[in-house]
């Protein structure tokens, strides 16, 4: 039977599940089904179907028929890929939906790129000339902020806008002036430089509807795509830091990464669970330690594994090697 999966975080489920012929008490564990569907199974763990049930790898059977489980959480869904191809083909369908969803209802479409492998990825697929996305984004309703950038000039190898650029953005047709870059005039001043960035993306007026709410005192982005480092940090939020603990900015800044350069901005956590949508890519043999203990361990002490969007959906589109330990 092909199937896919939505999990959700437990603690905040109620402790039962109701499903075809079938009503049965489970304990909390790490993960919970909360639907099915049909899709391909392999996209989606840590689920293995059986001759006539799933175990679920936490520790208790139920029948693979359609159920529902209910929670207080946004869901969390995992999509595991063959390869990287496959999975940027994924994910921009992702964001091609919601970019679509998002101009339709609010008049923009307000998007958070973090740094790494991220950029290349999802332009493998959105600025390939021969398929359907290129024609088809309203690009020019795209605003493009950054989840974290270094205190770096613009053209600096270490620079986010840069590596975005020139894997991704200089080949579709967003507006530059709707590209919200760091201030080159405050590159030795690192409070300055997240407070001006804070400010930029405060002080907008091209944002649409939605994205500043409760007078001012939430953001809501309608997509963060985020990267994971094998340390298991997001953005610019490391293991152990401070900054973990930070509520009170929408921007934060960072003078002593564990990671070079030191000097960095980055979104807090407050703004990336506001989010309307997250997405985690994660590709690599060198991940799968970190994925397992995230998604299957959820172990809190890391950076990764606290993006628990309050209302929006959360969804890890990882690859084979990066999920074989799931």
């Amino acid at each position: 039977m092909d199937m896919a999966f939505i999990v959700a975080p437990a603690g905040s489920v109620t402790k039962h599940i109701a499903a075809t012929n079938i009503s049965t008490p489970i304990h909390t564990t790490s993960f919970l089904q909360l639907t099915t569907r049909r899709s391909n199974l392999s996209h989606f763990l840590p689920f293995k179907p059986a001759a006539s049930n799933t175990h679920f790898q936490f520790g208790f059977r139920f029948h693979y028929h359609t159920c529902t489980v209910a929670l207080t959480m946004a869901a969390l869904k995992i999509d595991i890929s063959k390869d990287i191809p496959e999975l940027a083909t994924k994910i921009a369908d992702y964001i091609a939906t919601w970019s679509a969803k998002s101009i339709q209802e609010r008049g923009a479409f307000n998007i958070a790129l973090s740094g790494g492998s991220l950029p290349k990825t999802i332009a493998t697929e959105l600025v390939n000339p021969n398929n359907k996305y290129k024609d088809s984004i309203q690009w020019a309703k795209w605003n493009v902020f950054f989840a974290d950038e270094r205190i770096v000039p613009w053209d600096h190898d270490d620079s986010n806008y840069k590596l975005a650029k020139d894997t991704f953005l200089k080949y579709v047709p967003v507006d530059e002036n709707r590209v919200f870059k760091i201030n080159e005039q405050c590159l030795k001043d690192p409070v300055g430089c997240a407070k001006d960035y804070e400010s930029q993306l405060v002080g907008s007026k091209v944002t649409g509807s939605g994205f500043m709410q409760d007078g001012g005192k939430k953001m809501v982005f309608d997509m963060i795509l985020l990267g994971m480092g094998p340390d298991g940090h997001c953005a610019s939020l490391f293991p152990g830091h401070k900054l973990l603990n930070e509520t009170s900015r929408f921007v934060a800044d960072i003078t002593d990464s564990p990671k070079p350069p030191p000097c960095r901005v980055t979104l807090t956590y407050p703004v990336i669970n506001d989010a309307r949508s997250v997405a985690f890519v994660v590709t690599g043999d060198n991940k799968k330690e970190m994925i397992k203990r995230i998604l299957k361990d959820k172990d809190a002490s890391i950076p990764s594994q606290r993006v628990q969007p309050t209302k929006g959906e959360l969804i890890w589109y990882i690859d084979t090697p990066a999920a074989v330990l799931l």
